[in-house]
């Protein structure tokens, strides 16, 4: 599930800025910024969603 939503971020995110991997190619930092924060972003909310706290028990 979450190889999903990783994936439909990519894909927004390529959609909001138009053609991200030529963008990027090009050198285009705000782009590949975009992308890296919106992947960092999701991941934390997975990560923040999959987070268990009766495993954190001592």
């Amino acid at each position: 599930m979450s190889l999903l939503i990783q994936l439909l971020v990519y894909r927004l995110v390529d959609v909001l800025l138009t053609d991200i991997p030529r963008r990027i190619e090009e050198e285009e930092a705000g782009a590949a910024v975009v992308l890296v924060s919106a992947k960092l972003a999701s991941a934390l909310i997975i990560a923040a969603g999959l987070w268990d706290p009766v495993l954190q028990r001592f």
